[in-house]
């Protein structure tokens, strides 16, 4: 058929003689005007001649992949915020040796545009703090949207299986301004349609509705804010003696906290924390690291079951446990010194060093961990009861 067109095209182009009316010639022009129109129909019938192209699926195979991984490679992922919550079960992990816990991650990032829905598929991502790998975040699936700027959450469970590395990016947290995590993994990124707003040809969008894009490397590394040691404020100081009965140097103690919490995290289920107070070694200077300075431990006590701290500055909180002074010169000194400068109003630096956790997660994470506190003294012009003994037992012996 296309070489027949040809042909007739070619004949359809008349010769001028010489000599001819302008008429004849005026006539030739008008043919050699209509041949190149010919010649593309000529070119659409050999184009339509030749083999089918491969169907829309058969494209989508051959480039989708490299298409998805292009985009994955190159968008940029920002955390806001983590939520850490204790699971449904924890205790199968503990007993080999594992901690775990659950973590809604919400994030924003900035994507080319797919053209269609597409979601981060479920997955096992291994995380890594400089260098070393400490555990894996076994996602479930994340909303990717159409691309562009999104804001959206990826929920999972954290499955501790280094603990020393753990217990490295436990003291990033607790202490520094800002720290790296890097993420890796191999996904699946899924693709879908019309009825979610595809964007392609329609011919595409029918092929796209449930596509798999399987083995795309998802390697990226998140910036998180630390807490820059928790900024411990303390307030009212509460003394309750024991009876004879029990060992000298015991009394009931119960102090009020608050927390500022600057991180990037936000936690919850931390339940009964057990702390140990020690007086500052390094005080008057406080120039040392807290874990450096620790002096005399004098008390010991625990925040409430149930105790979560989010982010930002938290209310008022109560401590309570013993005074527990070891019946040693230096030591009974050092506590009274504490309780000196109290009575007269002269704020003494502390450091609450974190003894554990009735989760065993949060145990792992934060045991050891020590942070610097200025108890105030007691403040004398605000009315009301300023005793700090709240009852005393005294034993006499009277002839």
């Amino acid at each position: 058929g296309a070489s027949l067109l040809a042909l007739t095209a070619m004949q359809s182009v008349p010769t001028v003689e010489p000599g001819e009316p302008m008429l004849r010639a005026s006539r030739g022009s008008r043919a050699l005007r209509i041949a190149p129109m010919l010649a593309l129909l000529v070119g659409a019938g050999l184009f339509f001649s030749r083999p089918a192209e491969p169907p829309p699926s058969d494209i989508k195979l051959a480039i989708g992949k490299p298409f998805v991984q292009g985009i994955i490679s190159l968008f940029d992922m920002k955390v806001d915020n983590i939520l850490l919550q204790k699971p449904e079960s924890q205790w199968s992990h503990f007993a080999v040796g594992m901690l775990a816990f659950d973590l809604l991650i919400d994030i924003h990032m900035e994507l080319l545009f797919f053209g269609a829905q597409a979601t981060l598929a479920s997955a096992e991502i291994d995380l890594l703090f400089r260098g070393e790998r400490f555990g894996t975040l076994s996602t479930r699936p994340c909303p990717l949207g159409g691309g562009g700027k999104i804001k959206t959450q990826m929920a999972g469970q954290l499955v501790v299986d280094q603990l020393d590395v753990f217990q490295k990016i436990a003291r990033a947290v607790v202490h520094e301004d800002e720290f790296t995590v890097e993420l890796f993994s191999v996904v699946t990124v899924e693709l879908r349609g019309t009825d979610n707003g595809c964007i392609l040809r329609k011919d595409m969008c029918k092929t796209i509705g449930s596509a798999r894009i399987p083995g795309v490397t998802f390697a990226k590394s998140v910036v998180l804010k630390g807490a820059q040691g928790f900024s411990v404020e303390m307030g009212a100081l509460k003394l309750i003696d024991l009876p004879a009965t029990e060992p000298a140097g015991k009394a009931l103690i119960s102090v009020d906290a608050k927390v500022t919490n600057p991180s990037s995290f936000e936690l919850h289920d931390l339940d009964v924390f057990s702390i140990d107070i020690y007086t500052d070694d390094s005080w008057p200077k406080t120039e040392r690291p807290a874990a450096e300075s620790l002096g005399v431990k004098f008390a010991e006590v625990n925040t409430e079951a149930g105790f979560s701290l989010g982010k930002g500055e938290s209310e008022w909180f109560a401590v309570q446990g013993f005074l527990s002074v070891p019946e040693r010169e230096y030591d009974l000194v050092k506590t009274a010194d504490v309780l000196n400068h109290f009575l007269t109003s002269r704020p003494t630096p502390l450091i609450a060093s974190i003894a554990g956790s009735s989760q065993p997660f949060f145990s792992a994470a934060a045991k050891g961990a020590a942070l610097r506190a200025f108890l105030p003294g007691m403040k004398h012009d605000f009315g009301g009861d300023t005793n700090i003994v709240v009852r005393a037992y005294i034993d006499l012996d009277v002839p």
